[in-house]
């Protein structure tokens, strides 16, 4: 049996709509990085928010991105919704990070040096990483050792 594809009217009645109009429209469906998906027609699958948005207030602007007000990447209500460029939307993203003065293990956040920048763009507390390197550095030094000192000699038969 053929599964018809999603049409919009469809989608949006996925969608709980709360009789607030401020509040979130969770999407109830499909997720990936935390961002609702679905997919319409023969494409691929489409992030929720960008979909309702351009259904109900129309097309994004060239060069912008969506930049969820409510901090909230399920929802989905237009209102939340502000075509920003990427810089706006990353530095908005990134506020929370840069006003904490300390880590969550407690150590300070006061220098440039204190943040160091992971492979993937994300900002984390250097003494954090220092500690998390060293561990894992000794853990795999114990595992070599362990592999040397276990493996059974060979013993030979006589034939």
């Amino acid at each position: 049996m053929i599964r018809s594809r999603n049409t919009f009217a469809d989608i949006l009645g996925r969608i709980d709509v709360p009789k607030d109009p401020d509040a979130c429209w969770i999407w109830p469906g499909a997720e990936s990085h935390g961002y609702g998906l679905v997919r319409m027609g023969v494409g691929n699958p489409i992030r929720v928010h960008r979909l309702v948005y351009t259904e109900l207030v129309g097309p994004i602007p060239d060069g912008l991105h969506l930049d969820h007000l409510c901090r909230q990447t399920m929802c989905c209500n237009p209102r939340h919704l502000e075509p920003v460029t990427n810089q706006v939307n990353v530095l908005r993203g990134l506020k929370g990070f840069a006003i904490r003065t300390h880590c969550q293990h407690g150590h300070p956040l006061d220098t440039p040096s204190a943040i160091v920048q992971d492979r993937n763009g994300k900002r984390r507390c250097a003494e954090c990483v220092r500690g998390y390197r060293a561990r894992d550095n000794a853990r795999r030094k114990a595992l070599r050792r362990a592999d040397t000192t276990t493996v059974p000699e060979l013993e030979e038969e006589d034939a």
